[in-house]
Order: C-alpha cells, then sequence, then structure tokens
C-alpha cells in the first residue's frame, strides 16, 4: 500500500490521521523543518506532539472498547466494574481548552494576520515585501510594547491592547472588531510560535507605573517641566533622534536592531506614537524600552520626576497635539 493509505500499518494510520488533522501544514512544515526551519520547526513538532496524544487516546479506547473492557450495554457512559480510573475517551481528551483555543486562533490567524506575518508567523507574508517597517516576526518573541521589564515577555493585556489598537505608523492595523474571544485566541495561538513562551524565567508582572502628575494639566506650572525635559532629551535621546526630534541625530545611520537589521529612530514629531499618545503610554515606553530595537529602558537611568519631565517635552514636539495623532 502506499505511503497516504491509511490502512498501511498502526503508525501510517496515526500519521495519515495527524496529516489530516493538519492539512497542508503538516507536508509544508515537515519539508521546512527537513530544512531545520528556524520559523516553524520546534513550535510545530510541538503542536504535533499534542495531536499524536489525541491520536493515541483515541486509538487506545477503541482497543479496551473492542476487547470488552469498556462501558457494556445498559451501562454506557460509565468505567467497567474494578476501573474506576479509566482513561478519559477521545471526546473529552479532544475538548482540551487550550488545544481548542488554538485552533481557533490559528483560524483567527490566518484570516487576518498571515498576510503580513506569514504562515509560521516569520514576519514573511506575501504582503510584507516592501513594508516598512517590516512584521514582527513573532518566531523571536521579543516585543517592543509592553508594561513588562526590559528583557521580559510581553502580558497578554499588553498583546491585546496591540492588537485591539493597531500600531500608529505602521502597516499594523486595529482588530478592535474582533470578538474578544477571537482575540484571546490569536494571543494563546502566537504562542506557538517560540519556545520562549515555555520559559517561567522570562515572565513578569507588570511594572506599576506612577499616575500622571497633577502639573501635566497645569498651563502655568507645565512649561518648566517641558525645559527640564528639553535638557534630559538632548542628554539621553537626540544622539539618536536628533535634535528636533526628526530622527536625524549623528548615530541614526549605523543602528541596528538585534537581528541585524537597520533600525532608524522614530520620527517624533509626526504625532504617531506607537503605543499610544497618552502620557501614562510614553511615561510606561521610556521606562520599559523596547525590546529587539537600539531603544532602551531608561526605568534605571531615570528617575521618576525626570521621566515625566521627558513626556511633557516629547508632547510639546510642533506635530504631537495634531487631531488624529496618537
Amino acid at each position: 500500500m502506499t505511503e497516504d493509505d491509511p490502512g498501511s500499518t498502526g503508525e501510517g494510520t496515526k500519521d495519515f490521521a495527524v496529516r489530516t488533522a493538519l492539512g497542508t501544514e503538516w507536508e509544508e512544515c515537515t519539508a521546512l523543518t527537513g530544512l531545520q526551519d528556524p520559523g516553524c520547526a520546534q513550535p510545530q513538532r510541538d503542536r504535533v506532539q499534542r495531536y499524536h496524544g489525541v491520536i493515541r487516546g483515541w486509538l487506545l479506547w477503541v482497543l479496551v472498547a473492542v476487547a470488552g473492557c469498556g462501558p457494556q450495554a445498559g451501562t454506557a457512559g460509565t468505567p467497567s466494574a474494578g476501573r474506576t480510573g479509566d482513561t478519559a475517551g477521545p471526546e473529552t481528551a479532544a475538548r482540551d481548552p487550550r488545544v481548542e483555543l488554538e485552533a481557533q486562533g490559528r483560524y483567527v490567524f490566518e484570516r487576518n494576520c498571515v498576510a503580513c506575518h506569514g504562515r509560521w508567523g516569520d514576519g514573511r507574508g506575501e504582503l510584507a515585501v516592501g513594508m516598512a517597517p517590516r512584521p514582527s516576526n513573532l518566531t523571536r518573541a521579543r516585543f517592543k510594547f509592553r508594561s513588562t521589564p526590559s528583557g521580559s515577555l510581553p502580558t497578554d493585556e499588553d498583546l491585546r491592547r496591540v492588537v485591539t489598537l493597531g500600531i500608529a505608523g505602521s502597516s499594523m492595523p486595529a482588530f478592535a472588531a474582533l470578538p474578544d474571544r477571537d482575540i484571546t485566541a490569536v494571543i494563546t495561538y502566537l504562542k506557538t510560535f517560540s519556545r520562549r513562551w515555555d520559559n517561567p524565567s522570562l515572565k513578569s508582572p507588570p511594572v506599576a507605573f506612577p499616575a500622571p502628575p497633577s502639573w501635566l494639566e497645569d498651563p502655568e506650572a507645565r512649561p518648566e517641566h517641558v525645559r527640564k525635559g528639553r535638557e534630559l532629551y538632548r542628554a539621553n535621546c537626540a544622539s539618536c533622534h536628533g535634535d528636533t526630534g526628526r530622527g536625524d541625530g549623528p548615530a541614526a545611520a549605523a543602528l541596528e536592531d538585534d537581528a541585524g537589521k537597520p533600525a532608524p529612530p522614530h520620527d517624533l514629531t509626526t504625532g504617531l506614537w506607537k503605543s499610544g499618545r497618552d502620557p501614562a503610554d510614553l511615561f510606561r515606553t521610556l521606562s520599559t524600552g523596547m525590546d529587539g530595537t537600539p531603544m532602551p529602558s531608561f526605568g534605571d537611568a531615570l528617575g521618576v520626576g525626570d521621566r515625566w519631565d521627558l513626556v511633557s517635552f516629547l508632547l510639546s514636539l510642533p506635530a504631537a497635539s495634531q487631531p488624529g495623532a496618537r
């Protein structure tokens, strides 16, 4: 019998069932894994192993039933005498909430995200060519917009904010119209692209940020803080973002991200703030930095008051208050 014939062997039956469950993804991932493609190999193998577990449970249930050890007629749904610890059947195994959520997340991802982020989440989708900035490579699991300390993975709420609001000044749109469960599902699914999500040492609670100071709303007190912020900007930011904030500082041309690709500084005069334009959003970005880019965290380098002064200066830049800016 042929390799694709499910009747060849017991192992062939299992492989056929898995290939059927994963469809085209099985063929593509197998080919890519053979080439040691970093975008799909390990995470996709993990998902295949989970499907193997479901199939093994199904086969075991069938064997037990055929041997006469399963529930007898008239006692459907109850274990046979002396077998109170029987393993749950395939229906129970297939209803693992996380597996179901990942399956739904894959559906959402393939219909809304794959064109840019690629089938394997590596940022190589059909529409990615020519995009600037390019779509995130989710297999690296390094995220710019977080409420967690530098070097840590984002919280689910951080990811939800990006999916819901999008990223201003980029090709990442807002998906606020998606149902809440779809957003939860796609967040669960994107975690299958990288083993970093399995490392507990990379998971941290969000940083506790202070509330914005009252002087931000005081037109008489604010100018003095803007002046202090301008000095802090010149000392800490101008080398990359330039004296006027246009991203043309002397160090800008040589900046690269941690993948070795050019990472030009953001033009702060566009009025487009990628992680939100509220004072609290800017304070968060200054405090946590943007992982994977040259933008560092100033959480330790600058005190709380200095960071708020710097926020007040950034908000005073010419385009920052234009209608529709975020």
